[in-house]
């Protein structure tokens, strides 16, 4: 499982230590029971009991700065006393040896309790379901291979100098989970650049950090030395070197360590790790489980939470897509816990338009959106003359596609961008239709179950008449989905 500190939890107010047992029980650890017995703080040599700490489950955190220590016992379940008035400072490094039942069989057992306390103690018993809640806070289930953990440790601690790399046109997730890796890389003493293919969306350049990354359009040279000369190359966000661009030959040639950290099906790339699990929803999701397994979750702080999220946020839609991992939202309230303000992230990602901007969507929606309801799809198409119309810049049409699954009936979107060399393919969708595949199958692309994209080569009529001649097809292939 992955684990991390149990800070921020509220405190209850003191549980006797006789009742240690019984919620060891309530949790089906009826062979942790027999071991709780006493419980102990001691501050400057003297043994304190009762005392007051924070809901944990694990084994005991070392000494803290005021010298408390708790001692060794293998299930804490300790509040506030009501007639004490000192807290224990410091909160407990979680480091459980044991899967906590998720589900109890009952929450009535924990109202008994609550009762049980108040009549029998006459202690004011508050926030008992916090029990409940802090266990499943302070675990998410193991999911990267172990062996995949060591190994990436060791090339980490080996490392002097480390470039992270990400995609071509980097979007939040791959910005914002680039940003993170240096930020927490960075504090282990490490020597950490981030360096992208080419320039990213101005809504990201406020993330913290994102002042020293290197573009690789603007600095090829430095950012080819900078992958060839590190001691390891940190891949995210991408499945094959030639989503890299103008950086393949730079990357290939590397020799580098290289560890992969990616969510994209059928990685192809030649490194020494690779942590890929389409089912995460981003990159930022997976590396902040990553951070967690290699005990790195203290290096969290603000601003690289703030990036983490901001990744997560972009990949999903502001958790509107491929987000039903209940464990991801775990890990969204960790990172609020560590300063990241997500409202401040929602304005500054998805609700900020310039007049062009809302002028340009109003047009595609109004003027350019083609519906077939017996397919239950729809097409938006933009010339580069009618994008320069509204003095396009990069990023006024980011959501766009997403638009018209918000009429019912709609299964998936496609929108249809003229650039200067090809016609830039971008398809979402609902429910199980799969996009990734359309777009892998016809647009030499992929993606993700509800967002894909991909690229036509031809004139944005050719795109469209070929996008409207494969309709029969795709209805066929998925129309039981």
């Amino acid at each position: 499982m992955d684990f991390y500190t149990c800070e921020g939890i509220e405190t209850l107010h003191f549980v006797p230590y006789f009742f240690d047992s019984a919620i060891a029980l309530l949790y089906g650890l009826p062979d942790l029971a027999d071991k709780i017995t006493t419980r102990h703080c001691k501050t400057n040599g003297a043994v304190q009991e009762p005392f007051n700490s924070e809901v944990c489950i694990g084994t005991p955190a070392p000494p803290s700065a005021t010298g408390r220590d708790m001692f060794n016992f293998d299930l804490l379940v300790i509040g506030k006393c009501a007639h004490a008035g000192t807290n224990l400072s410091a909160p407990a490094r979680v480091r459980p040896k044991w899967q906590i039942e998720r589900n109890l069989r009952s929450y009535r057992w924990l109202v008994i309790l609550q009762y049980l306390l108040k009549a029998w103690v006459g202690l004011e018993v508050t926030l008992i379901f916090r029990i409940f809640a802090a266990a499943n806070r302070n675990m998410i289930t193991q999911v990267i291979d172990e062996k995949l953990i060591k190994r990436a440790k060791e090339l980490i601690d080996n490392a002097a100098s480390i470039a992270v790399v990400c995609h071509t046109s980097p979007d939040g997730d791959a910005i914002g989970s680039s940003l993170a890796a240096v930020s927490v890389l960075s504090l282990l003493g490490k020597e950490v650049r981030a360096v992208v293919p080419d320039s990213y969306l101005e809504n990201l350049r406020q993330l913290p950090g994102a002042k020293e990354i290197v573009d690789g359009a603007k600095y090829y040279d430095f950012a080819c030395a900078l992958l060839r000369d590190s001691d390891l190359v940190l891949c995210l966000d991408f499945n094959d070197t030639k989503r890299v661009g103008r950086l393949q030959h730079a990357l290939e040639q590397s020799k580098a360590k290289k560890i992969v950290i990616d969510h994209h099906l059928g990685p192809d790339i030649d490194a020494d790790v690779v942590i890929s699990y389409p089912e995460m929803s981003s990159t930022s999701y997976l590396l902040f489980r990553f951070f967690c397994r290699l005990e790195l979750f203290d290096f969290i702080g603000k601003d690289s939470a703030t990036c983490l999220l901001a990744g997560m946020m972009t990949d999903t839609g502001n958790f509107a897509y491929n987000c039903n991992d209940p464990e991801e939202y775990v890990v969204v309230a960790e990172l609020v816990r560590k300063g990241a303000d997500k409202e401040k992230l929602y304005n500054q990602l998805f609700n900020t338009f310039s007049a062009n901007c809302m002028r340009l969507n109003s047009y595609a929606i109004l003027r350019k959106m083609e519906l077939f309801p017996a397919v239950g799809a729809a097409l938006i198409s933009l010339s580069r003359d009618e994008l320069n119309r509204f003095q396009y810049t990069r990023g006024d049409t980011e959501g766009l596609v997403n638009r018209p699954l918000a009429i019912p009936g709609m299964r998936f979107s496609v929108f249809l961008r003229q650039e200067s060399d090809c016609i830039r393919v971008s398809m979402r969708s609902r429910g199980t239709f799969p996009v990734n595949i359309i777009c892998q199958d016809y647009f030499n692309g992929g993606g993700h179950l509800n967002a894909g994209g991909g690229e036509y080569k031809g004139t944005l009529d050719q795109a469209i008449e070929f996008f409207k001649s494969i309709l029969p097809e795709i209805d066929k292939r998925f129309k039981n989905l």
